[in-house]
């Protein structure tokens, strides 16, 4: 009878045991994982790596003379981003299409007008920081494998027959929007 006691008592645990997993409910959820990857653009312009240097002239032989950029700008955006890329003279700001002016020394400023183009030559297009003489383009992505190069021409449109001898110059500010 011990026996049977201790069978019965074993089946009421397991039966139990049964009863008290077979109770429990389930439930589920989820979540998610994010992240979210935000555009952007980065330019390399720098003074000294992307000048544009006509090189030293006699008085009177400028008009028309072409530059190229030493370096081309570089720009780098994210994959897929479209941008625009502009340049303005900081010393003739009021022109949208690429009108620079090379200042010189002393105190009377001589100037000497330029043109930025996209292309060689004096027919090239302008390029500037109106909508219309802007270049564009799409990133590929970050890596340096997917870096543009953009070059940088200009020309120059005015004459130094009554300049004074000396450096003349001007910076040019370059914008990516995106």
């Amino acid at each position: 009878m011990q026996l049977n006691k201790s069978i019965v008592t074993t089946a009421l645990i397991a039966l139990t045991s049964l009863t008290a997993v077979s109770a429990n409910a389930v439930e589920t959820g989820s979540f998610d994982v994010k992240i979210t990857i935000q555009k952007t653009c980065n330019v390399a312009a720098a003074i000294g790596t992307n000048d544009i240097n006509f090189g030293t002239h006699i008085a009177g032989s400028t008009t028309g003379l072409q530059g190229t950029a030493a370096l081309p700008i570089k720009v780098n955006c994210s994959k897929g981003t479209p941008y625009s890329l502009g340049l303005t003279s900081t010393k003739a700001t009021a022109n949208a299409t690429g009108l620079g002016i090379m200042r010189g020394p002393g105190a009377g400023a001589e100037e000497i007008g330029y043109q930025l183009r996209k292309e060689t030559g004096t027919a090239g297009a302008v390029w500037g920081n109106a909508t219309t003489n802007l270049v564009t383009g799409t990133g590929g992505g970050m890596s340096a494998s997917q870096i543009k190069n953009h070059t940088v021409y200009a020309t120059v449109t005015g004459p130094s027959d009554d300049l004074s001898p000396g450096t003349y110059s001007d910076s040019v500010i370059v914008v990516v929007t995106y």
